[in-house]
């Protein structure tokens, strides 16, 4: 199995953002701010104006993007063929250490042409203070579907930020792709919006629902969140209603458990509405589901059906302690085990025993209660 995961930057890499954020801040000293415009036409990015830094991609501002292979030209990156990684520049927050934090809401959109399979990959890695704060992964689909990552980070005050994307494709009629504006950050304090939400969130519950998560950590006329869904990540539809706390000054969680997602990748986002109408678009976030435990492309098992031991081979985003579960129809586990677990491909030995029953499993993989790949099995002694 190829080792589809292991994709953290090297320490070259990180110096070269080093240095670029170094003539930044200089080039940002001389001109007395350093600023870049947001796409006007994204309405989540509305809240541009209370960035302390804000950041749009220019294909044609070479001071916005590094790459180290791929076709750039003034609208695109264009990967076709190969391995090739983007980075953002290294910004520093404002204020020193014992300040508030400052929330950061990035935003990813990755195009591909529909030629691609599983063999092709696309991460999004999010970087504080230089240590990976957050990972994403799409795999190629024959469907030309919008890779979409968008995430609200904590960033301590004096730190670091920056985003990484890398793609692989294994044919030249293959395509990932990356326009202007289609990677954009916005730096600010907490306090700066009517409704300051520090984390939406989504994940698989089991294999047929999908948990949402979010908290607020104030709030001013929040009369209630909307939630919306798209299987394509551009045509949303409303999906639930959740009232808002109205006036809050501390921190609120939220959360809706979608029970009909469709198999594949879902879109969600959330909006917020004041009591006197006025909408602002948070953030989308895709979550994919394996609906009936269809085939995960990151695992393999056998032999299946088993008797009373089989193999696992999975993909690991990073370094973990990975449970593995059997888990009855009717919601029993009758197998759990810890694993050791490295960034990329692993191998799991997996021997029951125990003396189960003949029928449908399901397996599930796990990392800090986040499922991580899960399949159906069969047992037959």
């Amino acid at each position: 199995m190829k080792n589809k995961f292991r994709t953290s930057p090297s320490t070259l890499q990180i110096q070269r953002q080093l240095k670029l954020i170094t003539l930044i801040s200089v080039g940002a000293i001389v001109m007395g701010a350093l600023v870049f415009v947001f796409n006007s036409t994204r309405p989540e990015k509305a809240f541009a104006d209370t960035c302390e830094v804000s950041y749009s991609l220019n294909w044609a501002d070479t001071t916005t993007w590094d790459v180290d292979c791929g076709k750039v030209n003034a609208g695109n990156w264009s990967v076709i063929g190969k391995t090739c990684t983007y980075y953002s520049p290294v910004y520093t927050a404002s204020g020193t250490a014992g300040d508030p934090n400052r929330v950061l809401d990035i935003d990813v959109r990755i195009n591909q042409s529909g030629n691609l399979d599983n063999n092709d990959t696309a991460w999004v890695f999010l970087y504080v203070n230089g240590a990976i704060k957050k990972t994403y992964t799409c795999m190629g689909d024959s469907v030309s579907k919008v890779f979409i990552v968008t995430r609200t980070i904590n960033v301590p005050a004096g730190g670091t930020f920056f985003v990484s994307v890398r793609c692989k494709n294994d044919r030249s009629n293959e395509l990932w792709q990356i326009k202007n504006g289609d990677v954009t950050a916005c730096l600010r304090a907490p306090s700066t919006l009517p409704v300051t939400l520090v984390d939406f969130k989504g994940s698989k519950k089991d294999d047929n629902t999908i948990l949402l998560e979010w908290m607020t950590l104030a709030e001013v006329n929040n009369n209630y969140f909307t939630i919306e869904r798209s299987s394509t990540g551009d045509d949303f539809k409303e999906l639930t209603r959740v009232e808002g706390a109205g006036n809050s000054t501390s921190p609120r969680h939220y959360q809706y458990t979608d029970l009909n997602p469709s198999n594949g990748y879902n879109y969600y986002r959330l909006t917020q509405t004041d009591f006197d109408g006025t909408t602002e678009v948070f953030k989308t976030i895709g979550v994919k589901s394996n609906l009936s435990g269809s085939a995960d492309p990151h695992l393999k098992v056998y032999p299946n059906p088993f008797s009373h031991s089989f193999k696992v081979e999975v993909d690991m985003v990073t370094d973990c302690e990975a449970t593995v579960k059997l888990i009855s129809p009717s919601g029993a586990v009758v197998y759990s085990n810890k694993y050791d677990a490295a960034a990329g491909a692993n191998t799991f030995d997996i021997n029951i025993s125990k003396r189960v029953a003949n029928g449908t499993y399901f397996l599930q993989i796990t990392d800090n209660n986040e499922v991580i790949a899960s399949q159906k099995v069969i047992c037959r002694n």
